[in-house]
């Protein structure tokens, strides 16, 4: 973290600097906000589908911002079991 331009250009540090908490606050953020938008909704056809669009939204975001094992700079599901 000292010299961040430096990290920037390692994928893998930048993924946990930057994507990583942006996309998970990203996703917090879009899901408040559905929250808020539906229920201002008149009908409630409206205030399910306002928040269900944004929930989706935000599981979308939250699924890609883990650093899953498939990744080449992700990590095991379960650390603290085998290897």
């Amino acid at each position: 973290m000292m010299n961040f331009a430096a990290a920037m250009k390692d994928s893998m540090l930048r993924f946990y600097a930057v994507e990583h908490l942006a996309g998970m606050l990203l996703a917090v953020v879009i899901a408040q906000v559905g929250y808020s938008t539906s229920k201002r909704a008149g009908t409630d056809r409206g205030k399910f589908l306002r928040a269900a669009i944004a929930y989706s939204i935000a599981a979308l975001l939250i699924l890609a911002s883990i650093p899953w094992p498939f990744m080449k700079y992700g990590r095991p599901l379960f650390p603290s079991f085998g290897g």
